[in-house]
């Protein structure tokens, strides 16, 4: 069993948001409301990752295309603008068919000056053509001309009273009849030693587990 890959929310509805200001944030992106580029920061295992997928989904549908870039691998100005960039002609000859928009997600975002100048060019010059959504763990060491030309919102952990309804959908789901006071004892452990989304997932793996080998030897000693 792997909670985190068979229940992985597909949708904006099923994210569970930390806080009512970070859901308000994001659905400002996914329900098409601006084009500003986007940073996602956080630490590890907070949804940024899948943030960065279901905002274009939810504007353009499962289908939608989406132009993910490693980071990483632009290492140069010429790299960057190749990759980041288009003239509006293009746009106009070449479009994205159904789509309302172009997207492009940077995982990690981490480029060197000059990258970083070039990067700056062409953000400006792609306003309001393409949706770009950065994310990484260290906002600190992101470029400032970058943040300073996107929405800057920190994905936190989604608290133990905020992931219980989740939870408890997901423990249903498998069949498993857990008081929700141990529920919410086994969730608040895990959000006071890891503050991270996937702990949670793991920590509904190991009760599933535990449920079913329980229910296992039940059977077996009638």
């Amino acid at each position: 069993m792997n909670c985190n890959n068979k229940y992985r929310p597909s949708n904006i509805d099923e994210f569970v948001f930390a806080t009512p200001k970070l859901e308000a944030q994001i659905r400002r992106y996914a329900d098409g409301k601006t084009l500003l580029p986007l940073v996602l920061h956080g630490n590890y295992g907070t949804g940024k990752s899948l943030l960065a997928d279901l905002i274009p989904k939810s504007i353009d549908g499962e289908d939608v295309v989406i132009n993910y870039v490693n980071a990483e691998e632009m290492n140069s100005a010429g790299e960057v603008r190749k990759k980041f960039f288009r003239e509006p002609l293009f746009d106009r000859l070449f479009g994205t068919g159904e789509q309302k928009y172009n997207y492009t997600v940077v995982e990690e975002v981490n480029f060197d000056p000059k990258a970083k100048g070039a990067l700056r060019v062409c953000l400006d010059g792609m306003a309001e053509r393409e949706l770009f959504i950065f994310t990484t763990n260290e906002v600190e060491k992101i470029d400032k001309g970058l943040l300073s030309r996107a929405e800057v919102v920190e994905v936190l952990p989604a608290p133990p009273d905020s992931f219980f309804p989740r939870a408890q959908h997901i423990l249903r789901s498998e069949g498993v009849d857990l008081e929700d006071s141990v529920l919410r004892d086994v969730l608040e452990s895990v959000y006071e030693n890891d503050c991270d989304n996937r702990a949670y997932y793991r920590a509904l793996d190991e009760i599933i587990e535990a449920w079913n080998d329980e229910a296992n030897f039940t059977k077996g000693e009638k």
